[in-house]
């Protein structure tokens, strides 16, 4: 299912996006924070929510940045582990735990978890009209986002 959906969003693009999206770097370190998509060990390692805070530590220990911002799972939050502050700013279009697409605003030293409602209904309409793969399950997803998340 990943595989073909992943497949199915790959060819929307264009050459040129699919070259500029080729060229992110793996982490990137902004005043200080670092910001990743997994974990600081890898990009498919999930830090989540209910991770075991020694788990957690174990990802990040080696890390000399104070704040992570990562990425990955759906679900936002903000976990103080072992003097590391590690934030998940959520998922804009595949949304954990909240109804509307999730997001982090960073306003100097102040990382501020904000959710933004939108007409669910039209966009669930739209993405049945459209052509991806299991259009339903995520038709069905935006109008009643999951509890638990990937």
């Amino acid at each position: 299912m990943i595989g073909e959906l992943n497949q199915w969003c790959i060819e929307q693009l264009t050459k040129e996006q699919i070259e500029w999206m080729g060229s992110f770097k793996f982490s990137h370190v902004e005043e200080g924070v670092l910001f990743i998509h997994g974990s600081p060990r890898g990009d498919t390692e999930a830090i989540r929510i209910d991770t075991p805070e020694d788990d957690v530590y174990e990802m990040v220990k080696e890390t000399d940045q104070s704040t992570i911002i990562c990425g990955h799972t759906h679900i936002q939050f903000k976990r103080n582990i072992y003097s590391k502050n590690v934030i998940n700013a959520g998922s804009v279009g595949l949304q954990s735990r909240a109804k509307g697409a999730c997001w982090l605003l960073i306003n100097s030293d102040d990382f501020i978890l904000k959710v933004t409602e939108y007409d669910f209904v039209n966009a669930s309409k739209d993405i049945i009209l459209g052509g991806a793969p299991y259009k339903e399950a995520f038709s069905e997803h935006i109008l009643n986002p999951p509890y638990e998340g990937p």
